[in-house]
């Protein structure tokens, strides 16, 4: 099955809300920091970032003890990009997390 680019998703998502709603979406994405949530999540974590996301700011940098996965050729939207890519790594997570709790 072919998906339509990412792009072209958030274009029509962005084009269903009004001008408001977008500038309200935009100010609170501004204003929250997940740092500080996920430093305080005591549960299991996994990072998935796409090719793209080594700059300094990116939460594998922050959080060097957290697994990361890199998936390679993709953008910010890596489950949009690579969706059996990113559900493979994503279901071996969850086995593994979920062996643990047993």
């Amino acid at each position: 099955m072919r998906h339509p680019p990412p792009i072209n998703l958030e274009r029509e998502g962005m084009d269903k809300l009004s001008k408001e709603a977008c500038i309200s979406i935009i100010k609170a994405i501004f204003k929250y920091d997940p740092l500080t949530d996920l430093r305080n999540y005591p549960g299991p974590k996994l990072i998935i970032s796409g090719a793209t996301e080594d700059e300094t700011n990116s939460l594998h940098i922050f959080f060097p003890g957290i697994p990361y996965k890199k998936i390679e050729g993709t953008s910010h939207w890596i489950q949009l990009d690579k969706p059996a890519e990113f559900n493979k790594v994503l279901d071996e997570f969850l086995s593994k997390v979920e062996k643990e709790t047993k």
